[in-house]
């Protein structure tokens, strides 16, 4: 597609999503305050797709060491520079063991380099749930 052509030829990895509350919008949670950095050209975003027979469609998703720490290292320095307490992997390493498995190896990894922010692990489902039933348990994901 157009968006991961121009996201590679960019080198736009990391896709930064703010949200949070604001006044004069009455909403159920008042206190939301969310920052979703994901990695933006790889994992289902890689583009890497074909048809193996008529209606079967293989898609990989591929995940690297480099660019796992690399979203990880952004993760965590706009944390500390937006005086942000936490940051949470949210992953699915329970299925997918392998890729999700090197992408949560990865942020274990990095989240050494800043011990002043805490770091959780979470499983994708999980704060699914949470970010409908009480969101402002979460800082970074």
């Amino acid at each position: 597609s157009l968006n991961l052509a121009l996201r590679k030829e960019f080198n736009l990895y990391a896709n930064v999503r703010p949200c949070r509350s604001l006044e004069g919008y009455k909403t159920l949670y008042d206190d939301v305050d969310v920052v979703t950095i994901r990695e933006n050209t790889e994992g289902e975003y890689s583009g890497i797709e074909h048809e193996i027979v008529d209606g079967v469609v293989q898609s990989i998703k591929l995940i690297t060491e480099d660019a796992s720490k690399r979203v990880a290292e952004y993760a965590f320095t706009y944390a500390k520079n937006n005086n942000r307490k936490k940051v949470t992997v949210v992953h699915k390493a329970n299925i997918m063991r392998m890729s999700d498995g090197l992408f949560l190896r990865c942020v274990r990894d990095v989240s050494q380099k800043f011990p002043e922010i805490q770091f959780e692990e979470r499983y994708l489902d999980t704060v699914c749930l949470n970010m409908v039933q009480n969101p402002g348990k979460y800082d970074v994901l």
